[in-house]
């Protein structure tokens, strides 16, 4: 028999069916996706934004909801997934380091 998985499995697996199910579905690859933010928060700044950064200010974003006075397991999970899919853009660079 089975057992429940613990919750940090049980997160992981949430923001893990998030990323690579229905997010993926609605808003295409992750790669064009925060691509598309990168070049939107680069127009007319001088920085250079790229999509794995964008993804880790989105995962930012969901740290200081956390710190607000009503914490969520949405954020958990959501700054999870955003991770993730930094870390896999930024695995994808150019330069492959």
């Amino acid at each position: 028999m089975m057992s429940e998985p613990n919750l940090r499995t049980q997160i992981l697996n949430e923001a893990s069916d998030l990323i690579n199910g229905d997010r993926q579905e609605q808003y295409g690859p992750p790669s064009e996706n925060f691509k598309c933010l990168a070049n939107i928060w680069n127009a007319g700044e001088d920085q250079n934004v790229e999509p794995w950064q964008a993804a880790l200010k989105l995962a930012e974003m969901k740290i200081a909801r956390l710190k607000g006075p009503k914490p969520s397991w949405d954020s958990f999970r959501d700054g999870i997934g955003y991770l993730a899919l930094s870390a896999e853009l930024w695995k994808g660079r150019d330069d492959g380091n």
